[in-house]
């Protein structure tokens, strides 16, 4: 995160460009270019911690625009002469998800160098007990010496009063109490992390929740069906459905789940902006260490243009796309399990 901070695509450049995180509102953006100061904000709960909002200042210290920046972790600022024990001390600020102030030679893009006073701290959500997000923000100081010296003189405290500022801009434009109750749970940060370096559209949902509302959708999830995780959460995946999706294969879900059962169906579904896709659709269930049914997993396949000589299942399903379902449902399987063997579900109850 910052020395070491999402989004699955690059949004364009402007003056101040953000694509905004999850449970965050568009309308952020707005209230960040208020603070004026140099700083970037990223989402921990991607892969690698990218930066998803960096401000002008930023742009103008690095040398960098933003489509550069957007995406990326902070690392990229690093270089050879980079204290590599100031970078972990920030990256086991990350994993604890604790504040941290350390000074760091960094690299502007043309080459040159600065000594960076860094301070970062995390961004919690109303009702959330793992960080939405990181701040780091950035001074830019003559000589590590000098740098020294403003922390011995509490610098952090004018460093983190910017952060107040944009903590609680995220906390104002952020979910509301009533949308975070929406989730039956949070999943451990430990599961979550492993959950993120499964790269296939999947939905983890909780079995033994009314309605089995999802409480993981992964980021290839969200870009094939449209929808930002916000929308996702908390939810069952019938939202996908729609008036062309055929009843007897919902009615096939419906049953393999109430049996405990894996089921693979062809489902026309819909994404956010109305446009319809053929889902090869594959549910499994996901027991615990105690071998109770802990989560339902989804994974999807959009076949919308699949090649039709390709050899097929005789159940109608090629080769490929049965490989990608049982290595999806493989890699969570020993997730779960692994979590669930030290006594303390995956899944931390908020309610």
């Amino acid at each position: 995160c910052p020395g070491g901070f999402t989004t699955s695509r690059v949004v364009s450049e402007r003056r101040c460009a953000m694509a905004p995180p999850p449970h965050v509102d568009i309308a952020l953006e707005a209230k960040l270019r208020e603070v004026r100061h140099s700083f970037v904000v990223s989402d921990p709960r991607q892969p690698d911690c990218p930066v998803v909002f960096a401000s002008q200042e930023f742009l103008d210290m690095t040398g960098y625009s933003a489509k550069e920046v957007i995406g990326r972790n902070c690392r990229f600022m690093q270089g050879p002469r980079t204290s590599k024990r100031s970078v972990a001390a920030l990256r086991c600020a990350v994993n604890e998800q604790r504040p941290c102030q350390v000074r760091l030679l960094n690299y502007r893009k043309d080459g040159s160098t600065f000594w960076n006073l860094l301070y970062i701290a995390p961004v919690f959500g109303e009702g959330r007990k793992l960080a939405t997000c990181f701040v780091g923000v950035q001074t830019e100081v003559e000589s590590p010496l000098k740098a020294d010296e403003l922390m011995e003189e509490d610098q952090i405290g004018c460093e983190g009063n910017t952060v107040e500022r944009i903590t609680e801009a995220l906390k104002e434009l952020g979910p509301k109490g009533d949308e975070v109750e929406k989730e039956t749970g949070t999943l451990k940060s430990s599961l979550l992390l492993t959950l993120m370096t499964v790269q296939q559209s999947f939905v983890l949902v909780d079995a033994k929740a009314k309605d089995m509302p999802i409480v993981h959708a992964s980021r290839h999830f969200c870009a094939m069906c449209g929808y930002p995780e916000r929308e996702v959460l908390g939810r069952n995946c019938r939202f996908l459905q729609g008036e062309g999706t055929c009843r007897e294969e919902v009615a096939k879900i419906t049953n393999a789940i109430s049996r405990e059962k894996p089921v693979t169906v062809r489902l026309l579904n819909y994404r956010k902006d109305g446009t319809p896709f053929w889902n090869s659709l594959h549910i499994a269930p996901i027991r615990n260490a105690d071998g109770e049914v802990e989560f339902f997993i989804g994974v999807q396949i959009d076949v919308t243009a699949a090649d039709a000589l390709e050899p097929k299942h005789p159940e109608g399903v090629t080769m490929q796309e049965r490989l990608q379902h049982s290595g999806a449902v493989g890699a969570v399987r020993v997730a779960v399990r692994a979590q669930s063997g030290h006594k303390g579900e995956g899944l931390s109850r908020c309610l």
